[in-house]
């Protein structure tokens, strides 16, 4: 082999190199990981003072509902008792107030029940808005492709430990919560 066609060969051999070393740089595998959305949730701080604060609510308007709901009972125990004395003016009276009072009963019930899924709501956007952004920004800084949130409903079937970042994104989350 001449000098000429060893400097050939070895141009091939270098371009060769390249290539592959470009295919495999062009074409590396993604990175994925995955998260338990259920241990998120329950290992997020912010989830635990949330139903905390949320269970001290929905006490305080199911107090209210049933302090309503007393009232009312007490008024056709009252109307049931007194029912005998009364002339039928007096009891058709008291049937419109105890309509009203009904009424006014399913009104503070529901009105209550909407405070209570509006608050759900608005808590729920806010813990999933840090999750997502921190997810988010982990994903960027890190390099990930892709980073699937496995449930219980069995939309990820398998995961290996290497690629379950649960661990890193419960204590980020922890590590930059302040307390909503």
């Amino acid at each position: 082999m001449t000098t000429k066609e060893k400097i050939i060969v070895l141009i091939l051999f270098i371009l060769n190199a390249l290539a592959i070393f470009a295919v495999y740089i062009f074409n590396k595998p993604p990175k994925i990981g995955y998260v338990y959305n259920d241990r998120l949730f329950s290992e997020y701080n912010a989830v635990g003072e949330v139903r905390a604060e949320y269970t001290r609510t929905v006490t305080q308007w199911e107090n209210e509902i049933d302090s309503s709901r007393q009232s009312l009972g007490k008024a056709v125990q009252r109307f049931n008792h007194e029912y005998a004395s009364l002339d039928e003016h007096e009891r058709e009276e008291r049937r419109a107030l105890l309509n009203a009072m009904q009424e006014s009963f399913e009104a503070t019930k529901s009105r209550i029940e909407d405070q209570m899924r509006e608050h759900d709501l608005k808590v729920s956007g806010v813990i999933l808005k840090q999750i997502d952004t921190y997810v988010q920004d982990l994903g960027r800084s890190e390099g990930f492709d892709l980073i699937i949130g496995a449930t219980d409903e069995g939309n990820m079937l398998y995961g290996g430990d290497a690629i379950d970042v649960t661990d890193k994104i419960v204590s980020g989350l922890n590590d930059k919560y302040e307390g909503l």
